[in-house]
């Protein structure tokens, strides 16, 4: 028989995983007095308030929950999540360094290496960025934000042909991801393929109406072929209907002016 503090326990993690995250954390503030809590109760409390962005208080209870535990993986995963979330990139990538590079089984590993991979391409540090992109695909390659991100590093380094494959792939999971299209778009552009940069950025904007880059984006296409610039014209107002302030349609349009 359970007694009442393992029952609260047993209802904040229900709470958790309905995503009743304010009602979850009634229950362990009002737990909060009572002595001798374990690790994982000071884990779940810090997880709660990650989902509602109170950043610094939970990293005051993860940090508890890992003084309680040194081997609590749950904990070090959520405060490398946390620390992320608060810029303190450097922090973040020690914790998940540690994490990864640990002997103790992690059920969050893909999703580590990824956090890594974002971590360091705050950073700027794109060839890092890469390879912890690429661990966490080598785990799951139907992690369409690790496709994402890593077709766009590709982007950077030159490889243009791979982010194609990369983001032909993360489109095959999600075909109605305006920012997959639009970023297929922009990559098929660079690779002089017009006709299929102007497909995709066409079903961009079927879905997404007020993307106002891919107008424009769509705009500079049909100007540089020089074949329909009336289109060229109507892609470029509406990038400006959509953001007036957008500079690129502006410009472009002018030169037509």
């Amino acid at each position: 028989k359970m007694d009442l503090y393992t029952l609260s326990l047993k209802e904040i993690d229900e709470l958790y995983n309905n995503k009743e995250y304010k009602k979850a954390i009634a229950i362990c503030e009002g737990l909060l007095e009572r002595e001798n809590h374990t690790s994982n109760f000071f884990n779940s409390y810090g997880a709660l308030l990650k989902q509602v962005n109170q950043y610094e208080k939970s990293l005051f209870y993860l940090n508890k929950a890992i003084e309680l535990n040194n081997k609590n993986i749950a904990a070090y995963f959520n405060k490398g999540l946390v620390l992320s979330n608060l810029k303190k990139y450097d922090e973040a990538i020690r914790v998940l360094e540690d994490l990864v590079n640990t002997k103790e089984y992690n059920p969050n590993e893909c999703y580590c290496y990824y956090l890594l991979g974002m971590n360091y391409l705050e950073k700027n540090l794109i060839d890092k960025s890469t390879y912890y992109l690429e661990k966490s695909l080598s785990i799951n390659n139907n992690f369409n934000s690790a496709l994402i991100n890593l077709a766009n590093n590709y982007v950077q380094l030159d490889r243009l042909d791979k982010s194609v494959e990369l983001l032909e792939k993360a489109k095959s999971i999600d075909f109605k991801n305006p920012l997959i299209l639009y970023n297929l778009g922009n990559v098929y552009e660079k690779l002089e393929r017009y006709d299929d940069a102007i497909n995709a950025l066409e079903e961009t904007i079927n879905i997404k109406h007020d993307f106002y880059q891919a107008h424009s984006n769509l705009g500079a296409i049909y100007k540089k072929q020089k074949k329909n610039n009336e289109k060229a014209i109507f892609h470029f107002d509406q990038a400006i209907f959509y953001n007036k302030n957008f500079d690129d349609a502006w410009n472009n349009k002018t030169s037509y002016l």
